[in-house]
């Protein structure tokens, strides 16, 4: 790809999800890119491309993140892969944690988050 930023947006069915995963999978296989964002506007959206792309890749990375603005919205099959969980605490009410995870969070190949979530300031 040669943007840096692509947009995707469709009614629903339109194969938004498969063609995000096929996208993402494309860049991973170049090399060529450092890192990746997914965004979407719904936890669901967001939650759907991950779990799809988990499953078609049989993805186990360290590199995969999924950020939140609240873990418990997130899907309970994701929640392992979200900096709470990785780091065993809660970001919002702890700010060393929030610190740690932004250590993480450079380390990530591939990030999923909410359009909210990307504005959080750990990016």
């Amino acid at each position: 790809m040669v943007n840096p930023l692509t947009c995707l947006w469709g009614p629903p069915g339109t194969g938004k999800t498969y063609t995000i995963v096929q996208i993402i999978k494309q860049l991973q296989a170049s090399n060529e890119v450092g890192r990746i964002l997914v965004t979407a506007p719904t936890y669901n959206a967001v939650d759907n491309v991950m779990r799809r792309f988990m499953a078609e890749t049989q993805s186990k990375e360290a590199t995969t993140l999924r950020i939140s603005t609240d873990v418990r919205k997130v899907a309970e099959d994701l929640r392992k892969y979200t900096c709470d969980a990785m780091l065993g605490k809660e970001l919002h009410t702890n700010y060393s944690a929030m610190n740690k995870a932004r250590d993480q969070i450079q380390k990530c190949r591939l990030i999923f988050t909410t359009c909210i979530g990307a504005g959080l300031g750990l990016l």
